[in-house]
């Protein structure tokens, strides 16, 4: 309460400061946009996935056998049409969360939605300069280096 009373009480150009440096650095955790080389390693790229999702994902035996295939239709799709929309359908929750941190780790936007009977899942590049840039090392080769 007491961040938030100092907030109140300073001006309206030191408040404005203040949110956009907020929002210019949410924007880099969520978007992996880091002005220094790390912004590409794979350990920054793991740090792009939901704090949730990677305890989900990183242990003993992470789910490798499910993840390269999400992973190569990705890779596949964005290669190729690196300004379009991914749609794919996963009704399994499980598979719908792994998806979403891999889509994370490669600094895309997903997001789930659901009809009736079934979740889509749409898959967006943040990229502005409209290019795809596959990570140094996959999310599966990660895992299996540092959890396996």
């Amino acid at each position: 309460m007491e961040i938030w009373e100092k907030f109140v009480r300073m001006s309206e150009g030191q408040q404005r400061k203040i949110l956009l440096q907020v929002a210019e650095d949410f924007d880099r955790a969520c978007h992996g946009l880091h002005d220094d080389e790390e912004a590409t390693s794979a350990d920054a790229c793991f740090r792009r996935i939901d704090r949730q999702l990677r305890h989900l994902i990183a242990h003993r035996s992470p789910p490798v056998d499910i993840i390269e295939p999400m992973e190569q239709e990705i890779v596949g799709f964005f290669e190729e049409k690196p300004s379009d929309v991914l749609d794919v359908e996963k009704n399994d929750t499980y598979y719908r969360m792994i998806f979403h941190a891999v889509c994370q780790y490669f600094g895309l936007k997903s997001k789930s939605v659901k009809s009736r009977s079934t979740c889509r899942t749409e898959v967006r590049n943040r990229s502005k300069t409209g290019t795809f840039a596959e990570p140094p090392l996959r999310l599966s080769a990660y895992l299996s280096q540092h959890y396996e």
